[in-house]
């Protein structure tokens, strides 16, 4: 009992007494291994009952009145937080697109000139317009009580007179005309051809006389601008220039002056549009789609544009947010317009395409550069084709909802809409204005 050894003279070996003799069984209560296992939960449910009892008095507490499943679904709806199915989305959509009312032409270039892009100031009113004889004016609306409206009364539309003033002369054919919403800077490029490309910054009300030019290189194009957009009153800005050098961007810090520099080297980019304040996408020729992180200033290809008939791929034309970060509006050559996620797969092989989540029926074969805009409140997407018609769709079903075709002598002429915005009016309502030929036409509702 004390630790002695006890002789066995029949085994001739000894055995001794262990310290744990008086231990009990191994499946007891009370052994020393259950009793450590019984304080260490101890201590974990100690520390979860104080984790909740934090996280009750850090968050806001649910009215009582709001604790049935029925008061809460109701409350979402009445505010607004319910998501909609997508039925009840494209019923919006359709409606919103039987209340548009026939176009009017709100603009008119002098000449045979064409108006290829333009950008509406929403402050003053003011229309900038980048004409083909490489011109950019600013149209001043007249006073109501100064301005004359002519009916035809085979179209149905009106013609509202305007003051014309010249801002500046490009060197080459201007490929872009955007204002920004943050510093109010208008940005005008030009694609070069036997001059070099230019980017033209000017900042209002100093549009007329003061402007920073930045020169690329005489080999050089620019196809495609975006201006980043606002995060909350900060003052930072992004300008996204594309052509065959890549992607260009011009950055500013607040108030500072511009700093250019060379972010992405990819060849022939044709399309640029912001998914956040901090991603873009770039679309190019090859029909590759890259997304571009302005704060790691890294990249990845991400999405490769369909062909709708073949299976193959189809170079890219246009580029703009859907109604998601990760869903993106696409139209390119062959024919091919739909919305693609950035998390769907791509097909097998060695061309492998994205897979489309929408797609819509669409006719452009050979041409760059044409209209493309989307509203996803309205749950509306607009496009120009080939033939000169203004095409709404739905955004959720794809569905051709309305369709504008232009004049037959615009049609013989091969006028084609190269700009299209979805845009707020005087009293705050949604707007389409896209350019056509030499007018400038704006559907309202």
């Amino acid at each position: 009992m004390d630790g002695r050894e006890i002789p066995d003279r029949e085994r001739k070996k000894y055995f001794k007494i262990l310290s744990n003799h008086s231990a009990p069984p191994s499946g007891s209560k009370y052994s020393q291994e259950n009793i450590t296992k019984l304080a260490e939960e101890s201590k974990k449910r100690k520390r979860s009952e104080a984790f909740a009892i934090k996280k009750s008095c850090q968050r806001v507490q649910r009215h009582e009145a709001l604790q049935s499943s029925l008061s809460g679904v109701c409350l979402g709806r009445e505010l607004g937080l319910q998501p909609r199915s997508i039925l009840s989305k494209d019923g919006w959509a359709r409606a919103s697109a039987c209340s548009i009312q026939n176009p009017i032409i709100v603009a008119e270039s002098y000449g045979n000139t064409e108006i290829l892009h333009f950008d509406l100031d929403p402050l003053r009113r003011e229309l900038y317009v980048g004409l083909s004889n490489f011109v950019l004016d600013k149209i001043i609306p007249l006073p109501p009580s100064r301005c004359k409206d002519v009916y035809t009364e085979s179209e149905g539309t009106s013609t509202k007179y305007h003051i014309r003033e010249r801002i500046h002369v490009m060197s080459s054919p201007i490929s872009s005309v955007n204002l920004s919403p943050v510093s109010r800077t208008l940005v005008t490029t030009s694609t070069g051809s036997d001059k070099a490309p230019t980017i033209h910054l000017a900042t209002a009300p100093f549009i007329d006389t003061v402007a920073e030019i930045y020169q690329l290189p005489d080999y050089a194009d620019v196809c495609a601008a975006a201006l980043s957009p606002p995060i909350g009153m900060s003052y930072d800005e992004i300008i996204a220039i594309g052509g065959s050098i890549g992607l260009m961007t011009l950055q500013r810090t607040g108030h500072s002056g511009w700093t250019a520099s060379q972010s992405l080297t990819v060849p022939n980019v044709r399309a640029l549009a912001w998914l956040s304040p901090t991603a873009l996408a770039v679309g190019l020729r090859n029909s590759s789609i890259y997304i571009w992180d302005s704060r790691s200033r890294g990249h990845r290809m991400c999405l490769k544009n369909p062909n709708p008939s073949t299976g193959a791929t189809a170079s890219v034309s246009s580029l703009r947010r859907a109604d998601d970060p990760t869903r993106l509006v696409v139209a390119g050559l062959s024919n091919s317009l739909s919305i693609l996620d950035i998390r769907m797969p791509r097909t097998k092989g060695r061309h492998g395409t994205s897979q489309p989540v929408v797609q819509f029926d669409y006719s452009n074969s050979t041409y760059f550069g044409l209209g493309l805009d989307v509203n996803s409140e309205l749950g509306l997407v607009a496009a120009g084709d080939e033939h000169g018609a203004i095409q709404l769709y739905s955004m959720q079903t794809g569905a051709t909802l309305k369709s504008f075709p232009c004049s037959p002598e615009m049609y013989v002429q091969r006028n084609m809409s190269h700009c299209i915005r979805f845009l707020e009016d005087d009293r705050g309502k949604p707007k389409i204005m896209a350019s056509l030929g030499k007018e400038i036409l704006e559907f309202g509702w």
